[in-house]
């Protein structure tokens, strides 16, 4: 079958959670079927690299991505029906394309990747569509209203995820798959799309995020960091990541201090905030920012802290610092959706005292992060490997082509 993909993002380099699970899923899928990409680009004409060897990179459409450009499609969304993130995706030149290539090129099916790019949907709605939603958008804005600081703030999030909320319904009712990363993201689109649990059940389709468990081999050294290594990875400039690295800085790095005074927080992702970079070298603090490759960093670490407050799906960066047999705490925002178990593969926190003493108690206690470590590893490569979860997805896709 030949599938044509849109994607609100190249899927390369592999340098945040969304491009992982996008290139991974649809190099899974270009296994048995013929794969074409449909994507914006915020460089026109970057090279895809060895994404190419995979799929056929075909069209791509220039999106600026500026703050202007971000404030001027969020301020287009404020009255609705469309919210301004999505609003960001519209465009007439890229649903040209679109068009053209699944009329010449005779495409089966359509995968959108993102809620970004369901709107894509109303252009071949004779096409069979398959919906990747990394998470459930409008909880996102939800949890994002919940921690923000200014009132103002709190209002305009709170609407944006109310248009999001009956966005997100009918985008999932409009096409005939739905690929969700857990049980849960399952459950809160059922109930947003207004079908209750059991009702149309090929509907949902359960594609977990994955990890390569081989990707920290004997080829990869550790980094040579100072101190006590505790390592946040993700990209600094979502604002979940944002919103949890200065969380942990104001709330749970002091209180680590008192009792591990040498240890250090890497900050290791694109585009740290003006907030951040100023914590550079300040109270254990080293703002890195982005790097060609995170895993000499989470190989370093004694301890991977994971502590967002907002977000959704699930987080890759868990089961990539697992897959390396690296002990993780997290709060339950930031774990949701992996079936790990507290204390056996990952420790748990969400008050700030709590975070910390798990934090510290891993630091002096080698055997415990060796045991957490080992036991993450395994959950990892029985239940958390990409060619397991594309095998899964492949076989899905060839039922509904029976049914």
């Amino acid at each position: 079958m030949r599938i044509l993909a849109v994607t609100p993002q190249i899927p390369w380099p592999l340098d945040t959670g969304g491009k992982i699970r996008t290139f991974h899923l649809l190099s899974a899928l270009a296994r048995h079927h013929e794969v074409t990409l449909c994507s914006f680009d915020t460089l026109p004409f970057t090279p895809a690299g060895p994404l190419e060897c995979r799929l056929k990179v075909i069209e791509r459409v220039y999106r600026p991505t500026g703050p202007i450009s971000r404030l001027l499609a969020l301020a287009r969304g404020l009255p609705g029906p469309v919210p301004g993130t999505i609003q960001q995706y519209r465009s007439s030149d890229m649903a040209q394309r679109i068009a053209k290539v699944a009329r010449t090129w005779n495409a089966g099916l359509i995968y959108l990747d993102s809620l970004h790019t369901a709107q894509y949907r109303e252009v071949v709605p004779l096409l069979a569509a398959l919906l990747d939603e990394h998470n459930v958008e409008a909880q996102v804005w939800d949890r994002l209203a919940e921690v923000a600081a200014q009132p103002p703030q709190r209002v305009l999030l709170r609407q944006q995820a109310r248009l999001l909320r009956r966005h997100e319904a009918e985008r999932c009712r409009a096409v005939d798959h739905v690929l969700c990363c857990s049980r849960e993201d399952i459950q809160q689109l059922r109930a947003m799309a207004g079908l209750p649990w059991g009702a149309q059940p090929e509907r949902f389709w359960l594609v977990p995020n994955g990890t390569d468990p081989t990707a920290f081999g004997a080829d990869v050294a550790p980094a040579n960091l100072t101190g006590r290594p505790l390592v946040f990875v993700g990209s600094l400039d979502w604002a979940p990541n944002d919103d949890g690295a200065r969380w942990f800085l104001r709330e749970i790095m002091p209180r680590v201090l008192a009792a591990v005074p040498d240890a250090r927080l890497y900050l290791v992702g694109r585009n740290p905030g003006p907030a951040l970079r100023r914590e550079h070298g300040r109270n254990g603090v080293v703002v890195v920012g982005e790097v060609a490759d995170v895993r000499p960093y989470v190989l370093a670490a004694e301890v991977i802290p994971v502590p967002l407050r907002s977000g959704g799906g699930t987080r890759l960066k868990i089961l990539e610092a697992l897959g390396a047999g690296k002990a993780v705490v997290s709060t339950s925002i930031g774990a949701e959706g992996l079936r790990l178990t507290p204390g056996h593969e990952i420790e748990i926190a969400d008050d700030p005292d709590r975070f910390a003493d798990k934090v510290v108690l891993l630091l002096g206690d080698d055997a415990r992060r060796q045991r957490l470590g080992e036991a993450g590893a395994a959950t990892v490569r029985k239940s958390y490997t990409w060619e397991t979860i594309g095998d899964e997805l492949l076989g899905r896709l060839a039922a509904s082509e029976r049914g």
